[in-house]
């Protein structure tokens, strides 16, 4: 009989790109366990190490499918196990790093012949190139392209450094190309390039700009994005790329902070006023240009001063949303020693403000895009109720109202024309004006 499988992927996009990597290797000797009804003889749980809560999700996750599963065996793996192996031992049957995802054939067997097992490479970023590559399927609407992996910046704050190691690694730009080739060729109409710090993406002389200026040209019918990007990578070289119609016009900027003392504690390679200048030089390009961002709040240090500068900067930038972390000290991170603690109160009412803040400039930015026609790759469709959602090149997220009987069977994947009517709380209500068909 063949032994089924479950995935449980925390944390970022890089996580659920290994993980669906790892699914296309096991799909020839494995199921996949989907629903109530099939109860899985493997359970594989990537995990995140981010924050202190995504610790607490990786155990919760492990002792619930325990519960549920009680006859199934438990591989764990990720950027927690990379740094707490330890912590898992009696609990998962189990535990491998990040390096050991490459060979998951291995280790699933492993773990369903073996009673228990630790194996962890704990600087596998020195000899494990970046050779992980997702063939394309059709069926979805947005694809993840992996480029690079690692980060040598080392801010005092992060483990994510250790986690997946102080070295950058980088896909070579032709594999690059090729797979970006391959989601082309199944109907997938956005790629995503993605990397835990893309900006650094170096094969040999070949740069993130060298890369995108052969692909953006190169697929003329596919939305470029990118995933996140460090405000110190944006420079004029990269800026000039969206000449391009088809690289979106929207980024994802891990910010962190307004305030330039703050910065310079977390070890960020950038202050405020490069934020500033490089968010305006791209809504010359586009007034329109969409941001989206990380802060963090309450690090070590942060006066009031400091935190009305952050709050300044994104009232001057205006994002459509801003995800808001309260700062967790790290074990074996410089930040966690550092003076200066914020009291957990004060976090959170900091974290509040801000959040109220968003909630507000975002409204106000995304009315600026009602009624006018935007483009939307739809994600998910509900013909019962004639709505189907997706997002724009903006990355604004559009439910789409109309009378579907009277078009083409719409799939995820395909393009549609929407009027833009209402803002909602997150998202924006609308018409749909026109559909078009893949091969359009």
């Amino acid at each position: 009989m063949i032994p089924s499988i479950s995935f449980l992927t925390f944390g970022c996009k890089v996580n659920q790109y290994e993980s669906d990597w790892m699914a296309r290797q096991l799909a020839n000797g494995y199921s996949s366990s989907t629903g109530e009804e099939k109860r899985p003889d493997l359970v594989i749980v990537n995990t995140c190490t981010v924050t202190a809560e995504a610790d607490r999700k990786n155990l919760q996750a492990i002792h619930r499918s325990k519960r549920r599963y009680p006859d199934a065996k438990v591989l764990v793996m990720g950027c927690h196990t990379q740094l707490n192996p330890e912590v898992y031992v009696g609990l998962a049957d189990g535990i491998v790093g990040n390096g050991e995802k490459l060979d998951i054939v291995h280790y699933a067997e492993r773990v369903l012949a073996e009673p228990v097992f630790s194996e962890v490479n704990r600087s596998y970023w020195l000899r494990s190139p970046l050779r992980m590559c997702l063939e394309g399927r059709f069926g979805l609407s947005r694809a993840f392209a992996l480029i690079q992996d690692g980060c040598t910046t080392g801010c005092t704050y992060c483990k994510i450094y250790h986690a997946r190691g102080p070295r950058s690694r980088s896909k070579p730009l032709e594999e690059a190309l090729s797979e970006i080739r391959a989601f082309s060729e199944n109907a997938y109409r956005e790629i995503v390039l993605l990397g835990i710090n893309v900006g650094q993406y170096q094969d040999g002389s070949n740069t993130l700009v060298d890369l995108l200026e052969r692909a953006l040209p190169a697929f003329p019918n596919l939305r470029f994005r990118l995933s996140s990007i460090n405000p110190e990578h944006l420079r004029p070289e990269l800026l000039a790329l969206w000449r391009y119609p088809n690289l979106c016009k929207h980024l994802h900027l891990s910010i962190q902070s307004g305030s330039a003392s703050v910065l310079r504690r977390m070890g960020r390679l950038y202050g405020p006023s490069s934020v500033w200048e490089a968010t305006e030089t791209l809504r010359q390009i586009d007034p329109l240009f969409s941001f989206t961002a990380d802060v963090i709040v309450g690090f070590p240090g942060e006066s009031e001063r400091d935190f009305v500068e952050t709050c300044d900067l994104i009232q001057r930038i205006e994002p459509l949303k801003v995800h808001i972390f309260r700062f967790s000290p790290r074990k074996n991170t410089p930040a966690a020693s550092f003076s200066g603690r914020v009291d957990e109160r004060e976090k959170k009412r900091r974290s509040r403000a801000l959040s109220l803040q968003v909630e507000m400039v975002s409204r106000q930015f995304r009315e600026k895009h009602l009624h006018l026609a935007r483009e939307i790759v739809v994600e998910t469709v509900n013909p019962s109720a004639e709505m189907m959602k997706g997002h724009d090149e903006f990355y604004i997220l559009h439910s789409v109202y109309g009378d579907y009987r009277s078009m083409p069977k719409i799939i995820t994947g395909e393009k549609a024309w929407v009027n833009p009517e209402s803002i909602d709380r997150d998202h924006i209500d609308g018409m749909v004006s026109r559909y078009v068909r893949v091969s359009q």
